[in-house]
């Protein structure tokens, strides 16, 4: 009967410390995460036009 007790117990520790780690990071580093998701956003609204064919049905690259 102890031992699930003891397993969940230590999963939980292994969670919050993990929790603990990324919550100093993000505080850290929040505006660097934050660029760098304006950063893939501006990448991904570059990409759309390449993606999506309005007058024919072939995909034109512009190489």
């Amino acid at each position: 009967m102890l031992i699930p007790i003891y397993f969940i117990l230590h999963v939980l520790s292994i969670f919050t410390f993990i929790g603990i780690i990324g919550l100093t990071f993000y505080k850290n580093n929040k505006d660097k995460l934050k660029n760098a998701r304006y950063a893939v956003l501006n990448a991904n609204n570059r990409l759309l036009p390449l993606t999506s064919s309005s007058d024919s049905d072939t995909m034109d690259l512009n190489l």
